[in-house]
């Protein structure tokens, strides 16, 4: 089969290396469940089902708000394993956190502006299992790259209105402190849940130095 593509691919070395050290965590995992937040044309999707998904006898959900004909077509032969879901990440995540289901690796790459990169840390957190790996790109994006304009095209001055996705990393470390193992952190972020409750790690401004007696006004 020949793959359609009308953008070029915006991979990296971090990219390479980042996703074979996900593929080799997984090679652990039994049927994992895998969730990508953005699909675009379907690059990474591929990638994910030929590296992790096909292997392992997993299965991967898309979410995409703005479904092309490219990405239906270069998945198509991957049906038993893959589901297209059209919408936006909020309602999924939703749905999914009222039923319960949980996924053992989920890669944000859909909303880039901060503030709906945040939103997407937050639900995701809550339906990606213990255990499980989430992998966040673009941290070190930089304006001029090709893709900003082309992607962000709802945004009337990009340079005004945007802001840029490593503000929702920097908050997520912070906030969630104690909760994560950082397995890669370079244009990407890659993190291991290691629980769902924080200890005293997670404190404000992630400062660690302050006594209890401090502590008590916020818990």
């Amino acid at each position: 089969m020949e793959y359609k593509f009308e953008f070029p691919n915006f991979w990296n070395e971090d990219h390479e290396k980042n996703f074979c050290m996900l593929a080799s965590y997984m090679q652990k995992f039994d049927r994992p469940r895998c969730l990508e937040i953005g699909g675009l044309e379907g690059r990474t999707s591929l990638w994910l089902l030929e590296n992790i998904v096909k292997p392992c006898n997993g299965t991967l959900t898309v979410v995409e708000s703005d479904v092309k004909p490219n990405l239906i077509h270069n998945l198509s032969e991957s049906r038993q394993w893959v589901n297209i879901h059209k919408g936006n990440s909020f309602d999924v995540f939703m749905y999914y956190n009222v039923m319960h289901r949980m996924f053992d690796v989920i890669y944000l790459d859909g909303d880039h502006n901060a503030k709906g990169l945040l939103e997407d840390f937050v639900m995701a957190w809550r339906v990606l299992n213990n255990g499980g790996y989430m992998l966040i790109d673009d941290y070190e994006m930089q304006a001029q790259d090709p893709w900003f304009y082309i992607m962000h095209k709802e945004f009337n001055n990009p340079r005004v209105n945007f802001t840029h996705p490593h503000v929702a990393i920097d908050a997520f470390i912070s906030m969630y402190r104690g909760l994560y193992e950082i397995k890669a952190f370079n244009y990407q972020l890659l993190v291991r849940k290691i629980g769902d409750i924080g200890g005293d790690k997670n404190l404000l401004h992630g400062d660690d130095t302050q006594n209890d007696e401090w502590l008590k006004h916020y818990k």
